[in-house]
């Protein structure tokens, strides 16, 4: 087998999470994958960006093009 084929990869990622892997198969209530968690979360995510500028609110107001002295 070669080092950079698939197959390869598949057998060093799978021997790099064998821990992981194994308390998959040992625990039946764990999930497959975490796309639960992820959509959970994706509001905090989406959100982080919205509540930075929330109490911005000179950002609202016109500001002059240039600054006479």
């Amino acid at each position: 087998m070669l080092s950079k084929s698939p197959k390869s990869r598949a057998v060093r990622y799978a021997l790099k999470n064998w821990t992981a892997l194994n308390r998959y198969s040992e625990d039946g209530d764990l999930e497959i994958d975490n796309t639960g968690t992820q959509r959970s979360l994706r509001g905090v995510a989406v959100g982080r960006g919205n509540w930075m500028f929330l109490a911005a609110t000179s950002a609202a107001e016109p500001q002059p093009c240039c600054a006479v002295s």
